[in-house]
């Protein structure tokens, strides 16, 4: 599991495929809870990074229903927020996706910027909004080999890179982690406040 994430980062999706369905499996059986969550997260990447959402879709959703323990590394509220605003309910999306920034910073899981990364993008491109959408692009390609892999597979499509403007990943202008995150804090917050944005929750 240590080495899932490099992994899925080069693109190794038949090896994690492989192994990691194996490992879930004893997992499911035997647990303990936490690598049996972190496994299914894992298969759900390789499955959206491969372009099969209804599979990533299951992982993800089984993995939703493993008890971890609080502060354990999860995705489950990324994908919480993910489907809130598919099915319409963008201000709630917005509310998940901000408390999950929140428990990251908290409990210093800064790493997991990158899948707040993933949605925040897909988010701002249905709404529109371009420059946001292009600075965090800009980071999460060139924040690790799951970032690029994510950006390559999932958002890169929504969001060109000729957006990018002064957002064009420079030294001077990189942003740390947690600089990620709080960016992606304060645009969610003015959103989640904006009366014009539409829709439920």
């Amino acid at each position: 599991m240590n080495s899932a994430g490099t992994l899925l980062g080069i693109g190794r999706f038949d090896q994690i495929d492989r192994t990691v369905s194996a490992l879930a499996d004893r997992y499911r059986s035997e647990g303990p809870p936490t690598l049996r969550h972190w496994a299914l997260q894992t298969l759900g990447y390789s499955a959206a990074f491969q372009g099969r959402s209804h599979d990533a879709e299951r992982y993800f959703d089984e993995a939703a229903t493993v008890d971890v323990p609080d502060g354990s590394l999860s995705a489950d509220k990324a994908v919480q927020a993910q489907t809130a605003f598919r099915r319409g309910h963008r201000r709630r999306a917005f509310r998940i996706l901000r408390a999950y920034i929140d428990e990251l910073v908290a409990t210093d899981n800064v790493i997991a910027a990158s899948v707040v990364c993933i949605e925040f993008i897909s988010m701002m491109a249905v709404l529109e909004h371009h420059d946001e959408a292009a600075r965090m692009l800009a980071y999460l390609e060139r924040r690790n080999d799951f970032g690029a892999m994510a950006a390559r597979t999932l958002v890169a499509a929504k969001v060109s890179s000729r957006r990018y403007g002064s957002h064009s990943p420079t030294s001077e202008n990189w942003l740390s982690d947690r600089q990620a995150l709080a960016y992606m804090r304060d645009v969610l917050d003015h959103l989640a406040a904006d009366g014009t944005v539409s829709q439920g929750g």
